[in-house]
């Protein structure tokens, strides 16, 4: 039996042990607004919550993945109000936070563009399966801009200090098979078909594992490696105009 719920922004789909979470936006290419956010930390309580949801996979709706922040659609992220920016900034940390600390294992499904949030919300999946079509990049700092709630911490995590230096100081596109030779992905295959057999195995073999071992394992792996506190929220904010 599955169930799906559906707000404006984001579609929850629950099938037996597997939940799906969709951007679905796909005419502005998935990409995140201060509406997008509150839709997906509702769709991660959900999930966490689930006692029989043993796989997320976080995906976007068309040939798109999420091209990150909606330029085109008025945010609290460029509020005149220093206060409403980091309001907002927070509560970005707070569903990557959320994403992170899920007790079921999470799979980013990318086809297309990840960029800037999007890549970023690929990359703190646990597991992140592409296709050939999948593009990653973080333009935010040659646009003068602080990558947003602790990603600079994540991406160093993920693929280390040299590569992170190299795609946050240029700002430069990674292809399929760059991002899975860096650590960036896991896994790549060839088509969108090939995509959904590799994700459907993984949801398989993950849900078959006996009691709470897949939890455990996560919790010990994400421990080995904790984000350290910092103040990237002051360090986003402070690369922003001054206002009052």
């Amino acid at each position: 039996m599955g169930s799906q719920a559906s707000a404006t922004n984001i579609v929850l789909t629950v099938e037996t042990s597997v939940a799906r979470i969709t951007l679905a936006r796909p005419q502005s290419r998935n990409a995140l607004t201060d509406q997008v956010i509150e839709e997906l930390l509702v769709a991660l309580e959900r999930v966490e919550n689930a006692p029989t949801i043993r796989v997320v996979i976080i995906e976007g709706e068309g040939p798109t993945f999420c091209a990150g922040g909606d330029t085109k659609v008025e945010t609290q992220l460029t509020s005149v109000s220093r206060a409403e920016r980091l309001e907002m900034a927070e509560r970005y940390s707070r569903v990557f936070s959320r994403l992170e600390g899920l007790p079921q294992t999470t799979i980013a499904r990318v086809r297309g563009a990840a960029i800037g949030g999007g890549a970023l919300l690929a990359l703190t999946c646990d597991l992140r399966v592409c296709d050939d079509s999948a593009l990653f990049r973080f333009p935010e700092v040659p646009m003068g801009q602080y990558l947003m709630a602790a990603g600079t911490a994540r991406l160093v995590r993920e693929i280390g200090a040299p590569r992170a230096r190299d795609l946050l100081l240029t700002g430069r596109p990674l292809d399929a098979q760059s991002a899975l030779d860096w650590g960036l992905v896991t896994r790549v295959v060839d088509d969108e078909n090939a995509l959904d057999d590799e994700i459907a195995q993984l949801c398989q073999t993950i849900a078959a594992i006996p009691g709470d071992t897949a939890r455990l394992t996560l919790e010990s792996i994400r421990s080995c490696a904790p984000l350290r506190s910092s103040s990237w929220a002051d360090d986003y904010l402070a690369t922003l105009p001054i206002d009052d």
